[in-house]
């Protein structure tokens, strides 16, 4: 579980700072607080529905799946 969440942190930071956004300016478009960027950068537990409003201002698709 936490090699899920390390890639998930990773793959947000990196989308982030591609599309030239700061911790600040990223939750304003996604409607969401700037702590919600910061546990979620740092691998914390944060709503799927939260990952989807990010990942769509970020241009990004979210994939979820069970294997």
């Amino acid at each position: 579980m936490a090699d899920v969440r390390l890639e998930t942190a990773v793959a947000f930071y990196q989308a982030r700072e591609a599309a030239i956004l700061t911790k600040v300016e990223l939750p304003k478009r996604a409607s969401v607080t700037p702590a919600t960027i910061t546990r979620i950068e740092r691998g914390d537990n944060v709503t799927i529905e939260k990952h989807f409003q990010i990942a769509h201002v970020l241009s990004k698709r979210l994939k979820v799946g069970f294997e």
